[in-house]
């Protein structure tokens, strides 16, 4: 990929978005982190591609953003990252979001259609979205402390400053410290989905009915966490 190409995608943050770190984006901090991102693409093998590095932002606007599901950084194979938190191209699908598919199943007590893909929840308004957005291929974490923690911690803080009836739908210990200093209103938590503590209070938690009781209470439209087979939301 050109050069140009990767700037393009990498300083095309959606536009409510930018506006809503209008006063932000003009640090020097955001610069570097951007220009490193940049040279890694240019360098080595970087997942999501380029162009996907916002897709959580783009498909679930400012204004549309009813429930927080945060993950740490994409996955590292090839093929699989596509830029939503736990969300992935491979029909292979990772562990963790086979165990969200089972804990779906056991609440709804449907057969769930595995696609991989959570942009049908992205589309009803669950912004899923990685604390750090990028990563080279076969090392997690290498992207850790270069910048998009403090961005994405930055989004949290002004959406919550924005409306506070967001709902932060909080997966093991590592995202709960992300969020702890942000004074969010509403949490539903659990464990991670993790093979190693799906058993430790994510399994049968009923995590997602929670996160749809408190939308009725706040008269919103529910969301509808699964898809069944045979059936097509989007």
């Amino acid at each position: 990929m050109k050069t140009d190409e990767i700037r393009r995608d990498i300083l095309n943050i959606p536009s409510s978005y930018k506006k809503l770190l209008k006063e932000d984006l003009s640090l020097s901090k955001y610069d570097d982190l951007f220009s490193f991102v940049i040279s890694q693409y240019e360098k080595k093998t970087i997942f999501p591609e380029s162009k996907d590095i916002y897709r959580a932002l783009s498909l679930t606007p400012v204004e549309r953003v009813k429930v927080v599901i945060l993950g740490q950084d994409p996955y590292i194979n090839r093929g699989q990252a596509n830029g939503l938190a736990f969300s992935s191209y491979d029909k292979k699908i990772p562990p963790s979001l086979k165990n969200i598919y089972k804990e779906m199943e056991y609440e709804y007590d449907k057969h769930v259609l595995k696609t991989g893909d959570l942009s049908y929840l992205a589309k009803q308004g669950v912004l899923l979205l990685n604390t750090i957005l990028t990563v080279e291929e076969g090392r997690s974490l290498s992207h850790k402390n270069i910048g998009w923690e403090e961005f994405t911690s930055r989004i949290l803080y002004l959406l919550n400053e924005k409306n506070d009836d967001i709902i932060y739908l909080i997966w093991g210990e590592k995202a709960f410290k992300s969020v702890e200093k942000l004074n969010l209103k509403k949490i539903v938590k659990t464990s991670h989905p993790s093979p190693l503590s799906f058993n430790s209070g994510f399994y049968k938690s009923n995590c997602f009915k929670n996160v749809n009781e408190l939308l009725r209470l706040m008269n919103k439209d529910e969301i509808r966490w699964y898809i069944e087979d045979d059936m097509r939301l989007f």
